[in-house]
């Protein structure tokens, strides 16, 4: 190649794509972007994994069984032999798809918190294999076991009863719960939050009826129990 060539190669020059205004690089006379679209889309190793089942299976014996072939794919390949055939055979994929959606469909369940319809959640949620709660109240149980729950430790009960024997200042509060200021601003706030006390002024809290009404409730370590009487979980990571 003459010293001409290698020049006219190394030049800026435009793309030879229609209606592509990127500079061309190399002998194809393409861009970069032009190029990669030009090339053939490469398999991830699972198509190409699927790409040889289906070869090795097109290229059989047919005078072997086709139990047989299927037996040696599933140990070649680290598969089950229903995996193999499903991969080989699109009709029994088909029809192994419809039969698994209609079993799923035949395990539903109630919902224990609403009573609405569960779906089936896998071999392992219940005995049955339906989940016990809907997706709405499984959701929402989600979101109340991620948040603090009321009295999901012995700082917040501290506080409490000491409110209910008349203490009102935030000092003395801190002191009787034996608490440090960091501590005492986490329980406080999360008692606010509860509606389980209330700031009368600054450096003054009082106790609400639903705080009262959360001392004498039962109690677990993860929290106040609810309305059915089962304790609703909670973490106490800041307590």
């Amino acid at each position: 190649m003459s010293l001409v060539d290698v020049t006219e190669l190394t030049s800026s020059r435009d793309c030879s794509r229609g209606g592509c205004v990127g500079e061309a690089t190399g002998v194809e006379g393409l861009c970069g972007a032009c190029r990669s679209d030009a090339l053939p889309p490469r398999k991830s190793a699972a198509e190409e994994r699927l790409a040889e089942i289906r070869d090795r299976w097109a290229a059989r014996d047919p005078a072997r069984p086709a139990a047989h072939v299927l037996a040696e794919l599933a140990e070649l390949f680290g598969v089950s032999r229903s995996t193999a055939r499903r991969i080989v055979d699109p009709e029994f994929a088909q029809r192994d798809r419809a039969l698994s959606a209609a079993a799923k469909r035949r395990r539903r369940g109630v919902c224990e918190r609403c009573g609405g319809e569960t779906r089936y959640a896998g071999n392992g949620s219940t005995w049955h294999g339906c989940a016990r709660l809907c997706e709405a109240c499984g959701k929402a149980t989600g979101k109340e076991r991620a948040e603090p729950r009321l009295l999901a430790g012995g700082s917040q009960r501290k506080v409490l009863e000491a409110m209910a024997a008349g203490v009102t200042n935030w000092t003395e509060l801190r002191q009787i719960a034996g608490l440090n200021i960091g501590t005492m601003s986490v329980v406080v706030d999360r008692l606010l939050k509860h509606d389980a006390v209330r700031r009368v002024a600054r450096g003054t809290y009082e106790i609400t009826d639903v705080g009262l009404q959360s001392l004498h409730k039962p109690v677990t370590k993860h929290g106040v129990s609810d309305k059915r009487g089962v304790a609703v979980e909670s973490s106490d990571r800041s307590e």
